[in-house]
């Protein structure tokens, strides 16, 4: 393997990587409304993943084009974490603990 090829390999594999951190964001909303952080971080990387192998194979591909989908996927699954609401368990979980405190404040 040339020098050069595994440089560029090595700088791609670290800005997934960053991207990767980027995309929690999405995972630690989705865990805050009881949604499985891991599930909600993993499905938008990974489309994005794959057309990125997909596009590196081809020849001249763009840099824009690698990192557009990841981009694109961020907003779309920020925006679905955030319209999906909080799940049943962790709405009655709110409610129990809001009533723990209200007990405890008349106490």
């Amino acid at each position: 393997m040339d020098k050069d090829v595994l440089t560029a390999w090595i700088v791609l594999i670290i800005a997934w990587f960053v991207i990767l951190c980027i995309f929690m964001t999405i995972g630690s909303l989705a865990k805050k409304r009881g949604r499985s952080f891991w599930g909600w971080t993993l499905f938008p990387f990974l489309i994005p993943l794959g057309i990125d192998l997909f596009l590196l194979q081809i020849q001249g591909t763009p840099l824009i084009a690698v990192f557009l989908p990841f981009l694109v996927t961020y907003v779309i699954g920020l925006i679905s974490v955030l319209l999906s609401g909080k799940t049943r368990e962790k709405r009655m979980q709110e409610i129990y603990e809001e009533e723990q405190w209200r007990k405890s404040m008349r106490d």
